[in-house]
């Protein structure tokens, strides 16, 4: 009975193929809509449909909206779609939502505010089964508000008389039965055939059947059209043979995890998601048809050994095949744990607690997320084992939330260490066949944030760390779950966005193919594109390789049906599902059999030696620069805070305001070592910290920056060839030249000049300025050349912050999520003071006589800013006010005397960021625009009758930049052609005076809720995170094994 059901689910599914073109006339589009645009209209026929379907194409701020979409009955009444839980819900940035968009408030599209509907950001497919006669469908279509103009999108509505149920498995199979299906199929066989040669008769059988269906395919479709007995049973037959065919791969037990899927904001995040259900698994006989599966359960809520109810996630199974760590999560907000257990279920024990044994502080104010949290472990070589872990208590810099970075401890969970000093999160570690710990890696260091999830590799006791594959390439945006693939040098992973679930493209990449080159990947899943970078909610995930041509992988794509399923697939497209579960998910397939253990690297870490590094040569990679031209090597520590914020949200993608759009992070100059001659360096730098290094020129200009982190290891001398050069150019770490530097002891660290330390703009900087600069940029003597290098506060920032960054006068690299370009290595002198013209003009200050104020102290001081990427707050202290509004009332007040003064005929009624001085009121310029310049010395007289330019507003954007963003610019001086005019003729004029009052009050008001940077502030202190530097791992303390339930063994 249960085979005679498939029959006709599966016959029912390739018939329906055909039946989209009876549809045809079930269908409409509208579009394209562009944001803010007013809603158009769309509806189409669906009688006698049973799947209605809804699209929307455009992507790059594709907020699509579908408003008050509507279902009518024949009696013309109508039931509102948003009643309905779509079948299918396919989105390409953040999440489905009914009835409200991204900022949890109403629809609202050009203005006019949505009663009801869906938010389904673009490239979307909504699929929804009709189980009653529906004749009509309608709804209200375009581009959500918080678009604002951007965006474009087009709509599109289909119906199919097929249900809707058997339309999720139609999806999946709908392009089986092509020629060019059964070609791929034919390869597939080739494949098997070489691997399992002593089953070629049977492979050869296969293949005839593939031909002979080949030889009938079109008399097979034109009998599935008439539901022919003898054309379905055909197609029911060939999709029994491909999975017959792929399985033989599958001789022995299958581990998997049953859970529900992750539902995160982010790749990084998913621990902190509460979806019970499900436990982990062993699959007897994969080979057997899917109704005939024997699943054994290994641990869950019923074992006799369990945890209870909870997520069961990260299975990893042992050397000798026997046993396997897991994490566990019993509570909503409760911690993460790892456990080892017999894969025959007994003998379950705790290995880490990380709720008790990490000595974690108070969660800090304005943390995402609960608990403390030990997951994806793996077995090492040696007998311990390799995670992730919160345990640090570092805070990613863009959301605040927790991150997880590598450990490893003794298999009794003894010895924790942190092999990572990283900021930001890691992934998924496991073992090369030489030994090393491949893992994933985040970090953004004066690079975009969203983008740079690559693969790292470092030696069990954390040495070495060397970027593998994607550390200068932007996209894909994440490179998850990599595993050596059996019998070769590829990597299998999954590439997935960064916002949305960790699941994607499944690929091989080839690191000898190039560690920044996209043609070392090949996609297995072409649907699926390898430079995905936003909001899947769905697809495949956890890949297992067999081998160089075959994977296991979990896939929870709605395609598949209504729940994630196992599936084997191949590189020349041919896939079959190997196991379903009828009401959860599948996740985490892996053959349960012994494998090869790795050899075991020992430690060369000696704690009481100094952490040395060797630069070979660092003219190698520094295309077009002359020998002699680096004179020094400046280190630079990226630090990480474990304190708390300011309310209120997010700036410029930061949790912590630290720049504007620039760097993310606090930096830390440690100071300068000197290059050779021959560019050889040679030093002794601080271990247990997360370290880059920039090649300065004689005059201290930036040459070139590092833009990555690494640590350094007491005993260890990490050396490189030179500068951003290729791996393979490189010569071999064992085999230096005889360079100079090593002819001295290793030079230690010198203080730059300025002191070094933490470099905070409003307290080192603009002192500088205000003594030499501002006099004639902003001061008493004007605003020379339209920039005003004053103080004042603004919103964020000050006045002169955000003249150097709007003009790009600081060599400024933008680091904004679409600023791709900054993932990649830019040639020397690209940015910082390198090619900046507030440099030039520093230099050019220096001993003239006409600044006699302005040292050489002063000019490393700026250009260490500059280089340092531009921050503004040298400090993770903070206020409970991490802006200050009070330039915002000003605004408000401003504007109705704006109007009394005519102003809003040539401003239309906008005050740019700037024009407002609240530490000096009278030096702003929307008081000393309109005045004549012999009034009491401050008057610019630089108003004039005519339409002025839009209001220059800060830089945010999110779209990604071209190249020419990052070269110097300069805005022109204001042009003074054309007739003067002015509201009003002195400072003594009632408006003035009106207006002077306003800001006088707003300087008032925002010294009462001072940000840190301002006088009267009494800080919260930040906190820096602190790490041990690395050390020889100890062995096994012999801790008992802990009984976790009632029902648990000890």
């Amino acid at each position: 009975m249960k085979r005679a059901r498939t029959t006709v689910i599966v016959t029912t599914i390739l018939f329906l193929i055909v039946a989209m073109t009876n549809a045809a006339d079930s269908a409409a589009t509208c579009g394209p809509l562009r944001g803010g645009e007013a809603a158009k209209k769309i509806s189409t026929d669906i009688a006698g449909m049973r799947t209605l379907i809804l699209e929307a194409t455009g992507y790059s701020w594709g907020q699509a909206v579908w408003g008050e979409p509507r279902l009518f009955r024949k009696d013309g009444k109508a039931v509102a779609l948003t009643t309905l839980k779509p079948l299918e819900g396919r989105v390409s940035w953040g999440q489905l939502s009914f009835n409200h968009g991204p900022d949890r408030k109403p629809l609202k599209i050009g203005g006019q505010t949505m009663r009801g509907g869906i938010f389904a950001h673009a490239d979307s497919r909504l699929v929804f089964a009709l189980k009653e006669e529906f004749v009509r469908f309608e709804a209200l279509v375009g581009i959500n508000h918080t678009a604002e103009r951007r965006g474009s999108v087009t709509f599109h509505v289909s119906a199919l008389p097929m249900d809707g149920e058997i339309y999720q498995r139609y999806a999946q199979a709908q392009q089986e039965l092509t020629p060019a299906c059964l070609d791929i199929f034919l390869k597939s066989l080739d494949a098997l055939t070489r691997l399992k040669p002593e089953k070629t008769a049977y492979f050869r059988e296969c293949a005839a059947k593939t031909e002979a269906l080949r030889k009938g395919l079109d008399k097979l479709v034109a009998g599935l059209k008439k539901l022919d007995e003898s054309a379905m049973r055909q197609a029911n037959e060939f999709n029994e043979l491909r999975r017959a065919a792929m399985t033989t791969l599958l001789d022995r037990p299958l581990l998997f995890v049953k859970q529900h899927p992750y539902m995160a904001g982010h790749i990084y995040d998913c621990f902190l998601t509460w979806h019970p259900g499900g436990g982990i698994y062993v699959l007897e006989n994969p080979q057997d048809p899917i109704e005939k599966h024997r699943v054994r359960a290994v641990i869950d809520p019923k074992t006799a050994q369990t945890l209870g109810e909870g997520v069961y996630r990260d299975p990893d199974i042992s050397w000798d095949g026997k046993r396997m760590l897991f994490a566990f999560k019993g509570e909503k907000e409760g911690h993460t744990s790892i456990y080892e257990i017999p894969l025959d279920g007994t003998g379950l024990r705790r290995v880490t607690d990380p709720g008790k044994d990490c000595g974690c502080k108070d969660e800090p104010p304005g943390l995402i997320g609960k608990g403390k949290h030990d997951i994806m472990p793996s077995y090492l070589p040696d007998g311990r084992i390799a995670f992730m872990s919160t345990r640090t208590g570092g805070l990613v810099m863009c959301f605040n939330s927790q991150f997880a970075i590598l450990q490893t401890c003794n298999l009794d969970g003894s010895d924790v260490r942190s092999l990572s000093v990283n900021h930001a999160s890691e992934f998924d570690p496991t073992v090369l066949p030489d030994g090393r710990i491949l893992f994933g890696r985040w970090e953004y260091v004066d690079k975009t944030a969203l983008y740079m999830q690559s693969l790292w590799t470092c030696n069990p006791d954390g040495t070495f760390e060397r970027a593998l594959f994607k550390n200068n390439l932007a996209k894909p945006t994440a490179v998850l779950d990599a595993r050596p693939v059996p019998g070769s040098d590829l990597i299998v992973a999954s590439l997935t966005p960064h916002n949305g679930q960790p699941v994607g493209a499944i690929a091989m990449i080839d690191p000898k193919a190039g560690k920044n080159n996209l043609a070392a990947i090949t996609n297995f899943t072409p649907e699926y594109p390898t430079e995905m970078d936003q909001g899947l909610r769905q697809g495949p995930c956890d890949p297992w390789p067999l081998n160089k041509d075959f994977v296991l992988i979990a896939n929870n794509d709605p395609k598949v049906g209504p729940h994630g399923v196992l599936q084997l697939i191949d590189r020349f497209g041919t896939r079959v599902t190997v196991h379903r579960e009828p009401d959860i998910s599948c996740y985490s397939p892996m053959p349960v059999e012994p494998h090869t253990r790795p050899p075991s690297i020992p430690s060369q870490l000696q704690p009481e030696k100094p952490a040395l590094f060797l630069v070979d040569d660092i003219y190698r990679g520094l295309d077009g620069v002359e020998r002699g031209t680096v004179k020094k090597l400046r280190v630079i520590e990226t630090t990480s805070r474990i304190s708390g914020l300011p309310p209120g949200g997010r700036w410029w993608n930061q949790a912590f305001l630290v720049s504007w759009q620039g760097s993310y992070d606090v930096k830390n100059f440690l100071g300068t070592v000197p290059v050779e001659a021959d560019g050889s360096v040679y030093f002794e730098a601080p271990p247990g910290k997360p370290l880059y290094f920039q090649a300065l020129d004689k005059d201290n200009r930036l040459v070139q920056s590092m833009r990555t982190f690494v640590q350094a290891a007491p005993g260890i001398t990490r050396s490189c060839t030179g500068c951003h050069i290729k791996d393979e150019d490189a010569t071999p770490a064992s085999q230096p030249r005889n360079v100079t530097a090593l002819r001295r002891p290793p030079s230690k660290l010198q203080p730059e000049s300025w002191g070094g330390g933490y470099l905070d703009y409003a307290t080192m900087v603009q002192p500088i300025l205000d003594r030499n600069c501002v006099r004639c940029h902003g001061g008493e003597g004007g605003v020379g050349g339209g920039l005003d290098y004053s103080g004042g506060w603004t919103w964020a920032f000050n006045i002169s912050y955000e003249t150097f960054i709007k003009n790009t006068l600081s060599g400024f690299l933008n680091c904004v999520n679409g600023a791709v370009k900054t993932a990649e290595i830019l040639p020397p002198r690209a940015h910082g003071s390198a090619n900046a013209s507030l440099a030039k003009a520093a230099l050019r200050c220096l001993g003239n006589g006409k600044y006699p104020a302005f040292t050489r102290r002063d000019v490393d001081l700026l250009l260490a800013w500059m280089d340092g990427n531009c921050n503004y707050y040298g400090t993770f202290n903070y206020t409970t006010n991490a802006t200050s509004s009070a330039i915002l009332d000003v605004r408000d007040k401003l504007l109705p005397v704006m109007d009394k003064a005519g102003c809003v005929k040539c401003h239309q009624r906008e005050i740019g960021n700037d024009w407002v001085n609240l530490q000096r009121p009278e030096w702003s310029r929307i008081l000393r625009a309109p005045l004549v310049k012999a009034d009491s010395g401050l008057g610019l007289a630089w108003c004039r009758d005519r339409k002025a330019k839009p209001v220059d507003f800060p830089p945010v954007t999110q779209k990604q930049q071209p190249p020419d963003v990052f070269k110097p610019q300069r805005k022109p001086a204001p042009d003074l052609a054309g007739t003067p005019v002015s509201p009003f003729a002195a400072n003594s004029d009632p408006i003035y005076q009106e207006m002077l009052g306003i800001i006088r009050g707003g300087r008032e008001l925002a010294l009462r809720t001072p940000r840190v940077d301002m006088p009267g502030a009494q800080p919260f202190a930040g906190v820096l995170r602190q790490q041990r530097p690395l050390a020889p791992p100890e062995p096994p303390t012999a801790k008992p094994a802990v009984k976790v339930t009632a029902r648990a063994a000890e």
